[in-house]
């Protein structure tokens, strides 16, 4: 497998709870802080295999499916937001939220 790949697959388990995420990507900001690192566009690309446009589009949704912040021209997703959409979009399984 390409390293592209193995990264992909190491941050859908991140994603999914199943690993733990580097401190740069999915660790609170700070001991008993509620807020969450924030993960740019192209991480959730490569997690979820999709393109830039999936994102895009969903922003100019008057409510979009999946919660964001923007800072300025940069969008950014939190890792429990990506996680709440997986769940919430889960077919054929009883585990299903």
């Amino acid at each position: 497998m390409s390293p592209r790949t193995l990264n992909a697959m190491a941050a859908l388990a991140v994603v999914n709870g199943g690993g733990r995420a580097p401190a740069e990507i999915g660790e609170p900001l700070g001991e008993g802080d509620a807020l969450e690192r924030l993960v740019p566009q192209q991480f959730a690309c490569e997690v979820f295999g999709l393109s830039p446009s999936f994102f895009e589009q969903d922003r100019l949704r008057p409510t979009p499916r999946i919660p964001f912040v923007k800072f300025g021209r940069s969008v950014r997703y939190r890792l429990s937001d990506l996680r709440a959409y997986v769940a919430a979009n889960m077919v054929g399984s009883k585990s299903a939220a």
